[in-house]
């Protein structure tokens, strides 16, 4: 019988595919060893503030010599994260020469990265240049592969770590987690959260507040106002003797801030020495939800006499007050004005404005169990007086106000030093939906 003879090309392929096949395999494998740097020539170095992993691992139930090397087994089907192929890069698993319970040998890699690291002696490993985000490490032998997900990894942070690799699943017996640039950043956007101001109203205060019925008002505005404990609040000065003085009822939260009110008769008593034209700084402590430290907002205020004249724009210093006229607006209130955050404008036009002591005013209604309510601010523009208050505490001023209804309001102040007290009346009608 006539033995068939290959032709002689086919020959020279025949005996040179294993040693291409090994060539690719020792390409594909090189650098496994020790540096943790990517193992392809082709990827591009770990960016500036990627992260480190660093850790040991153990193989509980393997024996020294018990795996040899040769060609890598596939993984099994249940093979870890990302089923049976859930290697660096999509490879098969490295040959390993020796593996024992300590974990030496096993091979490390961080899926379809191109970084890789085979443990020491011990089952150390390191692995540097660890790119940001939700990265698995890849726990290779020459039997299996077991998948580990590591979620969330920061720029800049060092994790540290323990890993038990059984059979296809890897375990974590213990991890630290530390650094990060993020971690910065959250914490830079965790004081960011507290961004508070402090308002008063009135700024200027008169030496005669100690018979004076007013209150003065602290406004606390900006972020984190809704986490400001609101039975925590006091207001301090310059007297060291002075005790801290409370509100002289609840604060409130209401529209874009914290209001606390103060009695005028007793915060000349926190200042020290308070004087005509002195200036005094103020402060309000208090304490926020979810922070250690007690709060503290600054602001000025200036000390007048009873006969202190300034020279405002439109001063009129000969001329008495009289004939005085009051306009509200909006004059029609709504059922729905509770926690609204505009405004209720009052302006007072007449002769003599000049007179009229701006920190002074207040609005008061026809109920006679609500105190009067100060003007968030007060002051004299050209031919007549501008006070505002709060849209969402003047309907607590009313007695049971229903669509339909009007109801009489009062703007209420003094003037010359507080000698002489004047109120002012206008209606105001009550709109919206019925109970």
């Amino acid at each position: 019988m006539r033995s068939f003879k290959p032709p002689r090309h086919r020959v020279f392929l025949a005996a040179i595919f294993p040693l291409a096949v090994l060539a690719l395999l020792a390409a594909g494998c090189g650098g496994s060893g020790g540096s943790g740097s990517p193992t392809d020539p082709g990827m591009p170095p770990p960016a500036a503030g990627s992260a480190s992993i660093q850790g040991q691992v153990s193989v509980p139930g393997s024996s020294s010599g018990g795996l040899t090397g040769g060609a890598a087994a596939a993984p099994s089907a249940a093979g870890g994260v990302g089923g049976p192929n859930a290697t660096a890069g999509g490879q098969e698993p490295t040959p390993i020469t020796a593996l024992d319970s300590s974990g030496a040998g096993v091979v490390v890699r961080v899926q379809g990265t191109g970084l890789s690291t085979a443990a020491d002696a011990d089952g150390n490993f390191s692995l540097q240049g660890v790119p940001s985000g939700n990265q698995t490490l890849v726990f290779e032998t020459s039997q299996t592969a077991a998948g580990l997900p590591i979620p969330d990894i920061k720029p800049g942070e060092t994790i540290r770590l323990s890993v038990a690799v059984e059979g296809s699943n890897a375990r974590v017996t213990d991890m630290d987690r530390q650094g990060g640039e993020e971690d910065e950043e959250e914490e830079e956007e965790d004081e960011q959260e507290l961004d508070l101001r402090l308002q008063l109203s009135p700024d200027t205060w008169n030496t005669n507040y100690e018979h004076s019925a007013g209150t003065v008002a602290a406004f606390i505005r900006g972020q984190g106002f809704r986490d400001v404990i609101l039975d925590s609040i006091v207001l301090v000065a310059d007297n060291p003797d002075a005790e801290p003085l409370e509100p002289v009822a609840a604060p409130t939260r209401q529209g874009n801030n914290v209001r606390a009110r103060f009695a005028k008769s007793d915060v000349l008593d926190l200042l020290d020495e308070p004087e005509d034209g002195s200036v005094h700084t103020v402060a309000l402590l208090f304490e926020v939800d979810g922070v250690d430290e007690l709060q503290e907002l600054t602001a000025e205020v200036r000390i007048v006499g009873p006969d202190d004249e300034e020279d405002d724009e439109g001063e009129e210093e000969d001329e008495e007050l009289g004939d005085l006229s009051l306009q509200l607006s909006p004059s029609s209130w709504n059922t729905n004005w509770d926690g609204a955050s505009g405004n209720v404008t009052a302006l007072i036009r007449g002769t003599g404005l000049s007179a009229i002591d701006t920190d002074s005013v207040e609005l008061l209604g026809d109920n006679s169990e609500a105190d009067p309510l100060p003007a968030d601010f007060a002051r004299l523009e050209g031919n007549h007086v501008r006070a505002q208050f709060p849209k969402g505490e003047v309907l607590d001023l009313l007695d049971d106000p229903d669509p339909g209804e009007t109801h009489t309001v009062i703007v209420r102040f003094t003037s010359d030093g507080g000698a002489e007290t004047h109120e002012l009346e206008a209606d105001v009608r009550i709109v919206g939906k019925k109970d």
